[in-house]
């Protein structure tokens, strides 16, 4: 499995994200497997990143059918990006 480090670094053997083993996100959702995971933290970086490399150059947008989580959107949104939405349905999910 190819996991991020810097979002999913492992702690004593076990995956964690933001300092919380996978193992006790899953049993405080009540959660069967497979569930999604997001390190937004750092997700807000990297678009942070890529909006600042870009600069006045452009805009930096997410496309929304790559994933529409409110959450996502919102922080990528925060950190200066715009969206990229090709249907009404799209535009509805942010």
């Amino acid at each position: 499995m190819n996991v991020p480090s810097q979002s999913f670094p492992r702690s004593e053997g076990v995956l964690t994200c933001q300092g919380v083993s996978l193992e006790q996100v899953l049993a405080q959702a009540g959660a069967q497997t497979p569930a999604y995971v997001y390190d937004l933290d750092g997700i807000a970086a990297a678009a942070r990143s890529l909006s600042s490399e870009i600069g006045a150059a452009g805009l930096c947008a997410y496309a929304v059918k790559a994933n529409g989580a409110g959450a996502i959107v919102r922080h990528i949104l925060a950190e200066g990006c715009g969206i990229e939405a090709v249907s009404g349905g799209e535009l509805r999910q942010v």
